[in-house]
């Protein structure tokens, strides 16, 4: 790879983690991350490949990329629910 492709590929990725930072809950497809960053598709395939072996992204089952660190959204909200435990029911 030239010097000049690097800093382009870097370029790349710096823009697509920028993106996943700024929109937390962005779940893109590949095809839909070439429409919205007007990517082909080898050089998109590269940036997602990286980001993915880098830790960044998650591929879900659904074939969506999303933030690796962001959990499940339903698991987050139920984390500060409380249980049943022996506060709850006492008048």
């Amino acid at each position: 790879m030239t010097a000049h492709r690097w800093v382009e590929l870097e370029t790349l990725l710096r823009r697509v983690r920028g993106e996943y930072r700024e929109m937390l809950d962005l779940r893109l497809t590949r095809p839909q991350a070439e429409r919205l960053l007007s990517l082909d598709g080898a050089t998109c395939q590269t940036v997602f490949d990286i980001l993915v072996a880098e830790g960044f992204l998650q591929e879900s089952p659904d074939g969506s990329f999303r933030l690796a660190d962001t959990g499940v959204p339903w698991q987050r909200a139920n984390k500060n629910k409380r249980t049943n435990g022996p506060e709850e029911g006492r008048s």
